[in-house]
C-alpha cells in the first residue's frame, strides 16, 4: 500500500496491520473488515497472498493467493472496485474453504526451519493484500505496460 491509500484508510485498521517496507498483512479475522473499508475507501484490491513474517525476511506464499482480473478499458474506476473486491471476496473465501492452513503451516515451517528454529509460523502468518487507489493503479499499469 502506498503513502497515498495508507491516506485514505481507516487508522483503525493501519493499526492492525503488519507492515515491513510496502508489504501489507492482516490476520485471516480482519480480512473481511479490510475488504470493506476497500470498498468504503474506493480503494482496489489488485491481489493478495499469504505470507509469513519473520524476523529475517518475509516468505511469501503466493501460491495460495486470490488475484482478481486486472481493470477492463471499459469499466470506471467504481466498477473496477466493486469488482475486484467481490473477486477477491470469492476467491479468498473458495481458498479458505479449500486450504488446510495447518498443513500447509507444517510445510512452511519444514522448509524454513533450518535457518529460523523456534519460529512458530502460525503467529508470523498474515494475508497480505495489494491495494490501489486510481492514481497508484494507473502509475502501476503505466509502469509495466510500456
Amino acid at each position: 500500500m502506498s503513502h497515498e491509500e495508507e491516506k485514505s484508510f481507516p487508522k483503525e485498521l493501519t493499526n492492525k496491520a503488519f507492515i515491513q517496507g510496502d508489504v501489507w498483512g492482516w490476520k485471516l479475522r480482519d480480512i473481511s473488515e479490510v475488504v470493506h473499508a476497500c470498498r468504503e475507501f474506493n480503494l482496489a484490491i489488485f491481489a493478495g497472498s499469504f505470507i509469513v513474517f519473520l524476523p529475517q525476511g518475509i516468505f511469501d506464499v503466493y501460491w495460495l493467493g486470490a488475484y482478481p482480473k486486472t481493470k477492463m478499458i471499459t469499466e470506471s474506476w467504481a466498477q473496477y472496485v466493486e469488482r475486484s473486491c467481490s473477486e477477491f471476496d470469492e476467491f479468498f473465501n473458495e481458498l479458505m474453504k479449500k486450504v488446510n492452513l495447518e498443513e500447509e503451516v507444517t510445510r512452511i515451517d519444514a522448509f524454513i526451519k533450518e535457518d529460523w528454529d523456534g519460529v512458530n509460523v502460525m503467529d508470523c502468518l498474515y494475508f497480505e493484500l495489494d491495494i490501489k487507489s486510481e492514481t497508484h493503479y494507473l502509475e502501476f499499469i503505466s509502469k509495466y505496460t510500456q
